[in-house]
């Protein structure tokens, strides 16, 4: 009886993981991950949908996105990276971020407008963030349904959501991360496409055209996707992913050319004390895990305990695959907090005095071995929570019903959705705000002819570290006649 039970339980809710040896029926077993997800990051920013409003924080970088927004999606056929709007009539070069995820924005730009369809645009981006998380999930174990829990795991985690209303969409359309090491990770198929390798060294291009962070964060990834199949009988198999991998290497050279040329002359990198105050600080981790609720002028700057813990407990499921990517993890995060000894202190409280010699070990490293293009360390919780995300969904692969696999995978995924969110209070407290609207800005949008303007000299902010953006000259008189 329990058999005839499963065998009905197992039509009912269809062999996905039959389907996904199947290439053509891949993508269909995405389509249950893909309609929560939707369902999920459109509930999430159901506020932000009113008339004139603008998802993200007043005094934030969201003007500023909207602004790149706007003019990656009238720059179009032509790559934004020139303009006349800005140094007129000469103009001069620009990257806007994310580069190639703006341009997708075009067509919502063409049918809501720069500021609604600026939102429309950016929680699509959460949501493909989210499926780009779930295929490579897919592809590490083996099973759509892990894909599920990594995807949400994805969407609620916190840097994530405050990047969303920072106003910081690069790191928010982050998905072509994931997408580059699935792709990576496919080159080691016998049985791949042809295109993969070029669309391996495309994805790679698009992911340092949208954040040159993310060809940082990529680098410790490339251990658990990019190493050739072994064994003694893959002989002919590490032929041709050596092969793969040198002609996804020749487009990504080209891409790496364009990416060089763009970014010459651009600064890259800060000094140690202004990357010791954009650390991940344990201090503050233990405010939001005590209650802290979302305000923009606070960094979320953690993992929830309840996602960290679930996640890494998953992962034991799968000691070794699994712990790989918990691994990885843990790495991420070290690297996250920085040069800073306050967070040695925190670990002396915590652990006595073996936690004060590891975060004055991680410190030290830190501070003699840092990543000069990652100005803020603590954006290493993006990769940290990815690794995170996968190595659960690893762990998921081992229950071997697909049925109860797939039950499982939902209640996960509605249960991480509730606790990131839970302990955050972002679903309740929606960052946005109405943009301001100047004056001057009002005659000017009502003239059609081209010229320049002066804009006031900006006044050099404080280094305080306490000082908020939204105090500062440039953002305080934005709203004044």
């Amino acid at each position: 009886m329990l058999n005839a039970l499963r065998e009905r339980l197992d039509a009912l809710i269809w062999r996905f993981d039959e389907l996904e040896h199947h290439p053509r029926a891949a993508l269909l077993a995405q389509l249950p991950t893909a309609g929560w997800l939707a369902f999920l990051v459109g509930w999430m920013h159901r506020s932000a949908f009113g008339p004139g409003v603008l998802l993200g924080g007043a005094g934030t970088d969201a003007l500023r996105a909207v602004w790149g927004f706007d003019h990656a999606a009238r720059a179009w056929p032509f790559l934004p990276f020139w303009t006349s709007r800005i140094g007129f009539p000469e103009g001069t070069k620009i990257v806007v971020l994310p580069g190639v995820s703006s341009m997708l924005g075009m067509p919502f730009h063409a049918v809501a407008g720069p500021v609604t369809g600026y939102n429309l645009w950016l929680v699509s981006m959460l949501w493909l963030l989210g499926m780009a998380t779930a295929v490579l999930a897919t592809r590490v174990a083996r099973t759509a349904a892990a894909g599920l829990v990594a995807g949400t795991f994805t969407v609620v985690q916190p840097i994530t959501l405050f990047a969303l209303s920072d106003g910081t969409a690069e790191h928010v359309a982050g998905w072509a991360l994931p997408a580059t090491l699935t792709a990576l990770a496919a080159l080691r198929s016998p049985s791949g496409p042809r295109w993969m390798p070029w669309a391996a060294g495309a994805l790679a291009t698009v992911m340092v055209l949208d954040s040159p962070y993310n060809a940082v964060f990529a680098l410790p990834f490339l251990p658990l996707v990019g190493l050739p199949p072994l064994g003694p009988d893959a002989r002919e198999a590490r032929v041709r992913w050596l092969r793969q991998v040198a002609e996804a290497g020749a487009v990504a050279l080209v891409g790496a050319a364009l990416v060089g040329g763009l970014y010459h002359g651009f600064p890259v990198g800060t000094d140690d004390a202004r990357r010791e105050g954009n650390a991940i600080r344990l201090e503050g981790w233990r405010a939001w895990e005590a209650g802290r609720r979302w305000e923009t002028s606070f960094a979320a700057t953690f993992i929830p305990s309840t996602l960290l813990v679930g996640s890494v407990v998953l992962a034991a499921l799968r000691p070794l695959r699994g712990g790989a990517w918990v691994v990885l993890a843990v790495l991420c995060l070290a690297l996250g907090l920085g040069p800073g000894m306050q967070n040695a202190a925190e670990l002396h409280d915590l652990a006595g005095d073996a936690g004060g010699r590891l975060g004055t070990a991680v410190a030290t490293f830190n501070e003699h071995f840092p990543v000069p293009i990652v100005r803020f360390p603590r954006r290493w919780l993006f990769p940290a929570g990815l690794a995170l995300a996968v190595g659960a969904g690893v762990g998921l692969s081992r229950v071997s019903w697909s049925g109860a696999r797939w039950i499982l995978a939902a209640a996960l995924a509605y249960g991480t959705a509730r606790a990131g969110l839970h302990a955050t209070g972002y679903s309740i407290a929606v960052p946005t705000h109405t943009p301001p609207q100047p004056s001057f800005a009002t005659w000017i949008g009502a003239h059609d002819q081209e010229g320049a303007i002066l804009p006031i000299p900006r006044m050099r902010a404080s280094n305080h570290a306490s000082v908020q953006r939204s105090d500062q000259p440039v953002f305080a008189s934005l709203g004044a006649d």
